[in-house]
Protein backbone atom coordinates (compact mmCIF):
# COMPACT_ATOMS: atom_id res chain seq x y z
CA UNK A 1 0.00 0.00 0.00
CA UNK A 2 1.51 3.21 -1.06
CA UNK A 3 1.52 5.98 2.16
CA UNK A 4 -0.10 9.39 1.11
CA UNK A 5 2.05 12.56 1.78
CA UNK A 6 1.88 13.54 5.39
CA UNK A 7 0.29 16.99 4.74
CA UNK A 8 -2.77 15.26 4.32
CA UNK A 9 -2.40 12.89 6.96
CA UNK A 10 -5.47 12.85 9.17
CA UNK A 11 -5.04 13.36 13.03
CA UNK A 12 -6.39 10.81 16.19
CA UNK A 13 -8.67 13.69 17.39
CA UNK A 14 -10.02 14.24 13.76
CA UNK A 15 -11.04 10.86 13.70
CA UNK A 16 -13.04 10.78 16.90
CA UNK A 17 -14.74 13.93 16.49
CA UNK A 18 -16.03 13.16 13.65
CA UNK A 19 -16.85 9.47 14.58
CA UNK A 20 -15.18 7.95 12.02
CA UNK A 21 -16.61 9.37 9.28
CA UNK A 22 -14.93 10.01 6.10
CA UNK A 23 -13.79 13.91 6.61
CA UNK A 24 -13.67 16.21 3.39
CA UNK A 25 -10.22 17.16 3.60
CA UNK A 26 -8.76 14.11 3.12
CA UNK A 27 -6.97 13.89 -0.70
CA UNK A 28 -7.01 10.75 -1.83
CA UNK A 29 -7.75 9.98 -5.58
CA UNK A 30 -8.96 6.81 -7.49
CA UNK A 31 -6.56 4.19 -8.15
CA UNK A 32 -8.11 4.05 -11.57
CA UNK A 33 -5.62 6.20 -13.44
CA UNK A 34 -8.39 7.21 -16.51
CA UNK A 35 -10.49 8.42 -13.31
CA UNK A 36 -8.77 9.88 -10.97
CA UNK A 37 -12.01 11.42 -9.07
CA UNK A 38 -11.92 11.98 -4.91
CA UNK A 39 -12.40 8.75 -3.46
CA UNK A 40 -14.59 10.34 -0.76
CA UNK A 41 -17.28 10.88 -2.92
CA UNK A 42 -19.35 8.12 -1.17
CA UNK A 43 -18.31 6.97 2.11
CA UNK A 44 -19.84 3.33 3.28
CA UNK A 45 -18.66 3.90 6.84
CA UNK A 46 -15.61 3.75 8.96
CA UNK A 47 -14.83 1.00 11.48
CA UNK A 48 -12.16 1.43 14.96
CA UNK A 49 -9.79 -1.40 15.60
CA UNK A 50 -7.50 -0.38 18.26
CA UNK A 51 -4.51 1.91 17.09
CA UNK A 52 -6.27 2.22 13.41
CA UNK A 53 -9.18 2.83 11.52
CA UNK A 54 -10.27 2.05 7.90
CA UNK A 55 -13.30 2.83 5.37
CA UNK A 56 -14.33 0.64 1.91
CA UNK A 57 -15.57 3.55 -0.36
CA UNK A 58 -16.51 3.73 -3.86
CA UNK A 59 -16.04 6.23 -6.50
CA UNK A 60 -19.05 8.04 -7.90
CA UNK A 61 -17.26 7.91 -11.27
CA UNK A 62 -15.93 4.94 -12.17
CA UNK A 63 -17.28 2.98 -9.15
CA UNK A 64 -14.31 1.53 -8.42
CA UNK A 65 -14.26 -0.18 -4.31
CA UNK A 66 -11.41 0.83 -2.37
CA UNK A 67 -10.24 0.74 1.26
CA UNK A 68 -8.78 3.90 3.20
CA UNK A 69 -6.30 2.77 6.15
CA UNK A 70 -5.94 5.29 8.93
CA UNK A 71 -3.74 4.16 11.40
CA UNK A 72 -1.87 5.94 14.08
CA UNK A 73 2.03 4.60 15.65
CA UNK A 74 1.90 2.97 19.04
CA UNK A 75 4.78 4.10 19.86
CA UNK A 76 3.69 7.71 18.98
CA UNK A 77 4.21 9.86 22.25
CA UNK A 78 1.10 11.79 21.27
CA UNK A 79 -1.63 10.43 19.71
CA UNK A 80 -1.94 11.97 15.98
CA UNK A 81 2.00 12.88 16.09
CA UNK A 82 2.21 9.74 13.88
CA UNK A 83 -0.63 9.37 11.66
CA UNK A 84 -0.60 7.66 8.60
CA UNK A 85 -3.14 7.39 5.75
CA UNK A 86 -3.09 4.33 3.17
CA UNK A 87 -5.50 3.46 0.30
CA UNK A 88 -5.83 -0.09 -1.37
CA UNK A 89 -5.51 -0.56 -4.30
CA UNK A 90 -2.47 1.83 -4.37
CA UNK A 91 -2.96 4.89 -6.61
CA UNK A 92 -0.78 4.64 -9.35
CA UNK A 93 0.84 8.08 -9.91
CA UNK A 94 2.20 7.66 -13.67
CA UNK A 95 4.70 9.31 -14.77
CA UNK A 96 4.33 11.80 -18.05
CA UNK A 97 6.68 10.26 -20.52
CA UNK A 98 8.45 12.39 -23.39
CA UNK A 99 6.97 13.27 -26.42
CA UNK A 100 7.98 10.49 -29.12
CA UNK A 101 8.36 7.45 -26.71
CA UNK A 102 5.44 6.04 -27.78
CA UNK A 103 6.15 6.11 -31.53
CA UNK A 104 9.25 4.80 -31.08
CA UNK A 105 8.43 1.90 -28.62
CA UNK A 106 4.76 0.98 -27.43
CA UNK A 107 6.37 -1.73 -25.76
CA UNK A 108 8.75 0.54 -23.74
CA UNK A 109 5.87 2.58 -22.89
CA UNK A 110 3.37 -0.67 -21.83
CA UNK A 111 5.74 -2.21 -19.58
CA UNK A 112 6.81 0.95 -18.07
CA UNK A 113 3.01 1.39 -16.95
CA UNK A 114 3.11 -2.01 -15.25
CA UNK A 115 6.12 -1.27 -13.66
CA UNK A 116 4.92 1.79 -12.23
CA UNK A 117 1.77 0.39 -10.90
CA UNK A 118 4.47 -2.94 -9.35
CA UNK A 119 6.41 0.05 -7.46
CA UNK A 120 3.01 1.56 -6.39
CA UNK A 121 1.92 -1.55 -4.37
CA UNK A 122 5.02 -1.89 -2.94
CA UNK A 123 6.70 -4.73 -5.04
CA UNK A 124 10.25 -3.54 -4.41
CA UNK A 125 11.54 -6.71 -5.49
CA UNK A 126 10.38 -6.79 -9.02
CA UNK A 127 10.43 -2.73 -9.98
CA UNK A 128 14.42 -2.80 -11.09
CA UNK A 129 13.96 -5.73 -12.97
CA UNK A 130 11.27 -4.40 -14.79
CA UNK A 131 12.73 -1.14 -15.11
CA UNK A 132 15.79 -3.18 -17.21
CA UNK A 133 12.89 -5.12 -19.30
CA UNK A 134 11.58 -1.38 -20.21
CA UNK A 135 15.11 -0.05 -21.39
CA UNK A 136 15.67 -3.03 -22.96
CA UNK A 137 12.76 -2.85 -25.31
CA UNK A 138 13.74 1.46 -25.31
CA UNK A 139 16.75 0.63 -27.32
CA UNK A 140 16.51 -1.97 -29.42
CA UNK A 141 13.24 -0.57 -30.50
CA UNK A 142 15.11 2.64 -31.31
CA UNK A 143 17.96 1.01 -32.98
CA UNK A 144 15.56 -1.18 -35.13
CA UNK A 145 13.67 2.12 -36.47
CA UNK A 146 17.36 3.25 -37.38
CA UNK A 147 18.50 0.18 -38.72
CA UNK A 148 15.75 -1.96 -40.02
CA UNK A 149 17.65 -4.00 -42.32
CA UNK A 150 19.57 -5.36 -38.74
CA UNK A 151 16.02 -5.87 -36.89
CA UNK A 152 17.13 -10.06 -36.60
CA UNK A 153 20.52 -9.23 -35.06
CA UNK A 154 19.25 -6.54 -32.80
CA UNK A 155 16.41 -8.06 -31.31
CA UNK A 156 18.87 -11.10 -30.61
CA UNK A 157 21.91 -9.39 -29.70
CA UNK A 158 22.84 -8.75 -25.81
CA UNK A 159 21.39 -5.30 -25.00
CA UNK A 160 24.96 -3.85 -23.95
CA UNK A 161 26.88 -5.07 -27.28
CA UNK A 162 23.35 -2.95 -29.04
CA UNK A 163 24.55 -0.07 -27.18
CA UNK A 164 27.91 -0.25 -28.33
CA UNK A 165 27.75 -1.38 -31.69
CA UNK A 166 24.26 0.86 -32.92
CA UNK A 167 24.01 4.21 -30.76
CA UNK A 168 26.18 6.77 -31.71
CA UNK A 169 25.14 9.56 -29.39
CA UNK A 170 27.56 9.44 -27.05
CA UNK A 171 25.18 11.21 -24.17
CA UNK A 172 22.18 8.13 -24.94
CA UNK A 173 25.40 5.66 -24.97
CA UNK A 174 26.66 6.94 -21.80
CA UNK A 175 23.11 7.03 -20.14
CA UNK A 176 21.56 3.70 -21.37
CA UNK A 177 25.20 2.12 -20.59
CA UNK A 178 24.71 2.69 -17.30
CA UNK A 179 20.97 1.93 -16.68
CA UNK A 180 22.04 -1.64 -18.03
CA UNK A 181 24.70 -1.82 -15.32
CA UNK A 182 22.49 -0.86 -12.81
CA UNK A 183 19.46 -2.93 -13.97
CA UNK A 184 21.83 -6.20 -14.51
CA UNK A 185 22.72 -5.51 -10.40
CA UNK A 186 18.50 -5.61 -9.83
CA UNK A 187 18.70 -9.33 -11.25
CA UNK A 188 22.04 -10.43 -9.77
CA UNK A 189 22.54 -12.00 -6.31
CA UNK A 190 25.23 -10.21 -5.35
CA UNK A 191 25.23 -6.40 -6.58
CA UNK A 192 28.52 -4.58 -8.19
CA UNK A 193 27.26 -1.54 -7.72
CA UNK A 194 26.97 -1.54 -4.05
CA UNK A 195 27.00 2.32 -3.52
CA UNK A 196 23.66 2.87 -6.67
CA UNK A 197 20.07 1.87 -5.95
CA UNK A 198 16.59 1.80 -7.78
CA UNK A 199 16.82 5.74 -7.75
CA UNK A 200 19.50 6.06 -9.96
CA UNK A 201 18.26 3.45 -12.33
CA UNK A 202 15.26 5.78 -12.89
CA UNK A 203 17.24 8.59 -12.79
CA UNK A 204 19.74 6.78 -15.80
CA UNK A 205 16.26 5.58 -17.52
CA UNK A 206 14.99 9.06 -17.40
CA UNK A 207 18.31 10.70 -18.95
CA UNK A 208 18.00 7.65 -21.48
CA UNK A 209 14.50 9.08 -22.65
CA UNK A 210 14.78 12.55 -22.51
CA UNK A 211 18.34 12.36 -25.03
CA UNK A 212 15.99 9.46 -27.09
CA UNK A 213 13.18 12.29 -27.23
CA UNK A 214 15.69 15.18 -28.05
CA UNK A 215 16.70 13.05 -31.42
CA UNK A 216 13.37 12.60 -32.34
CA UNK A 217 11.65 15.52 -32.21
CA UNK A 218 14.87 17.26 -33.58
CA UNK A 219 14.35 15.11 -36.67
CA UNK A 220 10.88 15.73 -36.57
CA UNK A 221 11.14 19.34 -36.84
CA UNK A 222 14.25 19.44 -39.61
CA UNK A 223 11.87 17.04 -41.74
CA UNK A 224 8.83 19.42 -41.34
CA UNK A 225 9.93 22.56 -41.36
CA UNK A 226 12.03 23.43 -44.27
CA UNK A 227 13.57 26.42 -44.38
CA UNK A 228 11.00 28.86 -46.60
CA UNK A 229 12.75 30.41 -49.65
CA UNK A 230 11.74 33.84 -50.90
CA UNK A 231 9.94 34.14 -54.34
Amino acid sequence: MREIDKSHALRWTDIERTKFQAPQSLDIECPDSECRRSLVNVKLGWRRQNSFAWSQVRCAGCRTISTIFVMDSPEAKDPGDDTHVYVYPAPVLGTQLERGLEDISPGFVEIYAQVQEAEALGLDSLVGVGYRKALEFLIKDYLISKNPDDEHKISRMLLAQCIRKYVTDPNIKDCADRAVWLGNDEAHYVRKWSDRDIEDLKTLLKLTRYWLSSEFLTAEYRERMQRQTKE
